[in-house]
């Protein structure tokens, strides 16, 4: 979905937050490890490849998804703003007055009607490929935080539909 072959990256979408509509999570680049580890987007390749443009670092992930399942609005670290297109960052004074951009989101959880869409994975076993996100969802279904877990698949099809679509046009 974001062009990237990037490994420890994470595309988070939230639609109903005019804010922060997406951000990926992207691991900090280390050009002296690249040697062993293969070549590690930097925050404007990233950008220029997937069309993101709010980037932030990957460790800024677990605290963010805690922040989600408390209902709290989450503000990375300025250190960890990897990219952004905003004129200003989250947590800075210009930020912590206003609207978020997680009401909507955290409204809809108070009424159960929040989702949080993952790859799905095999209902009966466990799957080599989706180990990490049969781990998340099933640690997040503990939380009662009004999100229920949803298969994205069906929605990256239509993607990759319209893509195709798209590109034999």
């Amino acid at each position: 979905m974001t062009n990237l072959g990037q490994k420890g990256a994470t595309l988070v979408l939230m639609p109903g937050n005019p804010q922060f509509p997406e951000v990926l999570f992207l691991p900090r680049r280390n050009p002296a490890r690249e040697t062993w580890t293969g070549h590690m987007y930097s925050p404007q390749e990233a950008g220029q490849l997937s069309g993101i443009k709010e980037i932030w670092e990957a460790s800024e992930f677990p605290p963010f998804i805690s922040a989600l399942a408390k209902h709290e609005a989450y503000r990375p670290k300025l250190e960890n703003i990897l990219a952004s297109s905003r004129g200003w960052y989250p947590g800075t004074p210009d930020a912590a007055g206003g609207a978020n951009g997680f009401e909507p989101l955290f409204a809809a959880a108070a009424k159960k009607e929040a989702g949080l869409y993952l790859l799905w994975f095999p209902p009966d076993g466990e799957s080599q490929e989706y180990r990490q996100e049969q781990k998340f969802a099933a640690a997040w279904s503990k939380e009662p935080g009004g999100f229920a877990i949803q298969n994205a698949s069906p929605i990256l099809a239509r993607c990759v539909c319209e893509s195709l679509r798209w590109n034999s046009n």
